[in-house]
């Protein structure tokens, strides 16, 4: 078990030395990928918030610990009583924007400030007008709401909504890195399980590895000087080559034999060869003219 467990290692390094080009090239492109493609498809909300304060004894000049820790305790009530659907509707309402109680509830979130007795609601809106509007109507009718609800509540503006005029963030780098590391996780897995079912055989420890077989002998690859120039390593370190060819035509391991018996060929083979090769004659000279004036006359007085 534990030899296997070391199987896998050695080739999990083997698959991240070999292909980190290749995963690296693709976190980055899938990163880019999630990033612009974030940044063009979705558009990005605008947030409007408000701040409210519990108190716990409105009647009370000087609050003791007491009185805090039950303000604190309070803060989950009143934001209950925030996201209740008799009050989204009366701020539904009341602002004019044309949502439902659970489109209003889906749009908002609303926590405690660091512990303490504030509590912040925020809408989170594609049009900042309407996120504007319904953080304000929270901050006219809450406290009211909150003092029907819970009798001797007390709660109070600290923060009033702003319009907002710079949209939050699309999360475009979040996606980036998430892209990004999904993508080189995706590729690797892909190598690596190619590399776990391979089963070809490159070399011995792949047979007693894998076999309870003993191996009665090994053939080894002898590497010449000529080979080692112009190959390349094949997957178990050593030297592969290849040859094909037809007639006087040859690729590979031929066409480099083909090359040096050619720079072999002695040179009175290659002056034989010249020899081989046709020479025109030169052409034969033309008669005078007085010659065939003189054949011509010749045959003239014949004829008479």
């Amino acid at each position: 078990m534990e030899n296997k467990n070391q199987i896998n290692l050695e080739k999990f390094w083997y698959v991240l030395r070999r292909r980190i080009v290749i995963i690296i090239a693709a976190a980055i492109v899938l990163g880019l990928g999630a990033g612009f493609a974030t940044k063009l498809l979705v558009k990005p909300d605008y947030v409007a918030a408000v701040k409210f304060y519990v108190n716990a004894s409105p009647n009370k000049t000087e609050l003791n610990q007491s009185d805090i820790y039950v303000a604190k305790s309070l803060v989950d009530t009143y934001i209950e009583i925030i996201k209740s659907d008799t009050f989204l509707e009366e701020i539904a309402s009341v602002s004019g924007v044309d949502y439902t109680p659970s489109e209003i509830r889906a749009r908002m979130s609303a926590s405690s400030v660091s512990g303490t007795e504030i509590f912040k609601v925020s809408i989170a809106d594609k049009d900042f007008k309407k996120a504007y509007i319904l953080a304000s109507s929270i901050a006219e009718r809450g406290p009211s709401e909150i003092e029907r609800v819970v009798v001797g509540g007390k709660v109070s503006v600290v923060d009033r909504p702003k319009i907002p005029t710079v949209p939050n963030g699309t999360g475009a780098t979040r996606n980036a890195i998430i892209g990004a590391v999904v993508g080189a996780i995706a590729v690797f897995i892909i190598f690596f399980v190619r590399e776990i079912l391979d089963v070809t055989i490159y070399e011995e420890e792949d047979l007693t590895d894998n076999f309870e077989y003993p191996i009665i002998g090994t053939i080894p690859t002898i590497v010449t000087e000529s080979d080692v120039k112009g190959k390349k390593l094949s997957k178990t370190g050593k030297y592969a080559g290849y040859g094909y060819g037809y007639g006087d035509y040859a690729y590979g391991e031929k066409a480099e034999k083909a090359s040096e018996a050619s720079k072999a060929k002695p040179a009175a083979a290659k002056a034989q060869d010249a020899k081989k090769i046709p020479v025109a004659k030169p052409a034969e000279p033309k008669e005078k003219t007085a010659g065939k004036a003189d054949k011509k006359g010749v045959k003239g007085d014949d004829a008479k």
